[in-house]
């Protein structure tokens, strides 16, 4: 198993590329952090910054850590399914619809693995479609009703 490499940045790198990741404007990034006047030397420099690797390294790591925040854990979701499975909901005048989420505790049921098995009959159809592969409609898989060197050429 490799050893991820260890991302060593200076100060003012992990601001530049936190500042890009904010922002999207490595020249203005560049120019803010190492406080740089020409527009053109800030610029040039910004990119031989974001084609180092590590740079890049932290700017995917922070990306990630983007897409990770936003999508919730297994843990989470089921939470938020435990919460509406246990919600009553009432119409207007306080009779009780619904009580718990049938559907919220069925995706539970399935995160859970607690369903047994469903059974997939993989032969449905099976002959059909081998006979169409053939060029003929074949009655019963072994029975191909020609022998295999009567076929078209």
């Amino acid at each position: 198993m490799a050893v991820p490499e260890v991302i060593t940045l200076t100060q003012k790198m992990r601001a530049f590329t936190l500042r890009v990741f904010q922002t999207n404007e490595p020249t203005d990034s560049y120019m803010t952090v190492y406080k740089c006047k020409s527009k053109q030397g800030a610029a040039v420099n910004a990119s031989k910054m974001l084609k180092k690797t590590n740079v890049q390294a932290y700017l995917a790591e922070l990306r990630q850590q983007t897409v990770d925040d936003s999508i919730m854990s297994v843990k989470e979701r089921k939470q938020r399914l435990s919460q509406f499975g246990r919600e009553d909901i009432r119409n207007a005048q306080g009779t009780l619809i619904r009580h718990g989420s049938i559907a919220a505790m069925d995706l539970l049921n399935k995160m859970g693995g607690d369903y047994a098995p469903q059974k997939v009959d993989l032969t449905e159809g099976l002959t059909e479609l081998l006979g169409q592969l053939r060029g003929r409609v074949v009655p019963e898989i072994g029975q191909t009703g020609q022998d295999a060197g009567d076929g078209e050429k």
